[in-house]
């Protein structure tokens, strides 16, 4: 999946829907930062603690953003609790970072 964000949406919530993802904020476990699924109807959902400040989750979003186009084409499906440590963890964490810094967050 190339997933691209192109500027010809002005709401990023529409260029988010034009691709089948959804993002939803939601008050979770202070141990879970948030997490991706695809439901039955092939719709990505992004579900983002909300007890989290904003960086935190930017951060979260781009992380979970990186499985949707790296990870989740190949594999399917993660179920994982516990894999901070895990190599596809790892990379997605990276993507975060270097994306948030190249648009200065």
């Amino acid at each position: 999946m190339g997933i691209i964000i192109d500027f010809m949406y002005e709401n990023p919530t529409e260029a988010l829907a034009a691709y089948d993802i959804r993002v939803h904020r939601e008050n979770l476990d202070a141990d879970i930062a948030g997490f991706v699924y695809k439901s039955r109807k092939n719709i990505y959902h992004i579900v983002i603690n909300n007890n989290l400040n904003w960086r935190a989750q930017t951060e979260v979003f781009l992380h979970e953003l990186s499985h949707i186009k790296d990870d989740l084409p190949e594999t399917g499906y993660i179920i994982g609790l516990d894999m901070r440590h895990h190599h596809v963890e790892e990379l997605a964490d990276w993507a975060a970072k270097e994306t948030a810094r190249a648009y200065g967050y």
